[in-house]
């Protein structure tokens, strides 16, 4: 193997250029002169690295701006259904990652919300009219025989306990 590489060396010896030694720098100052650059080199250099960081802080900046939009729009309906806004809270949808499907998971919350109230609305609408007949149909009966109007019988009272018994259950 040795002999082979050898062997391959003095044919290709002809045929490669010397070794060259490449500085980027003066090869007579030594390493520790670092960097030197004019003064118009360094104001140039300045203004990039200004230029860079600029740009870097408004990219920044609107793309926060941006990814937050949704997640303050969602804080703020939580906020406002927590102060009493009542379950009408919708929020708008505009994405379709995470935030959007929160978004959604919100609204349907919120339509859920809306639901129970209207039904809590009608049970107690029509609890009040059962609770109502019977009581009115007591206080009636009751005062009519207070006035003398009617007389106190037994059937009556039978079914003026039949009334509260209703109302009972």
């Amino acid at each position: 193997a040795a002999c082979l590489d050898a062997a391959r060396r003095a044919q290709l010896d002809p045929h490669v250029a010397p070794a060259a030694l490449l500085f980027i720098d003066d090869p007579e100052e030594g390493p520790e002169a670092g960097l030197s650059l004019s003064r118009d080199g360094a104001l140039r250099l300045g203004g990039v690295v200004l230029l860079i960081l600029v740009l870097t802080v408004v990219v920044s900046t609107t793309i926060a701006t941006r990814l937050l939009r949704p997640v303050r729009a969602l804080t703020d309906a939580v906020n406002h259904m927590r102060r009493g806004g009542g379950p009408t809270t919708r929020v708008e949808v505009r994405d379709a990652g995470e935030i959007g499907r929160l978004a959604e998971a919100f609204n349907e919350m919120s339509e859920h919300l809306e639901r129970a109230e209207d039904q809590r609305k009608a049970m107690v609408s029509d609890v009040s009219h059962e609770l109502r007949t019977p009581l009115s149909n007591l206080r009636g009966w009751l005062e009519a025989v207070q006035d003398g109007v009617v007389d106190p019988d037994p059937a009556r009272m039978e079914m003026l306990l039949g009334e509260t018994l209703l109302l009972q259950a």
